[in-house]
């Protein structure tokens, strides 16, 4: 992308002169200024991807921990009730 503004800029004015130097500073600044405007939108993607992947496991080690919870007194239920069919 820049090559080719260097490539336009130098067709109208010479590579050396100040006017050049000027237009490509600009030039590269816009550019930077652009990729780091894209870095941080990709940022703030992965930080939202980040907090919603976080709350997804809480989810499933939440409903992990109701499963256990519901085989230990189904467990419980049935052995007390084999017990007391002895």
């Amino acid at each position: 992308m820049l090559y080719h503004v260097i490539q336009e800029l130098a067709g109208r004015h010479a590579i050396g002169s100040p006017e050049f130097q000027s237009m490509l500073s600009r030039e590269t600044a816009r550019i930077e200024s652009s990729h780091k405007e894209e870095l941080r939108r990709h940022q703030d993607r992965i930080d939202e991807l980040a907090e919603k992947y976080a709350a997804l496991e809480d989810e499933f080690r939440l409903a992990l921990q109701l499963e256990a919870d519901r085989f230990k007194q189904v467990r419980i239920f049935v052995l007390s009730s084999y017990s007391l069919n002895i």
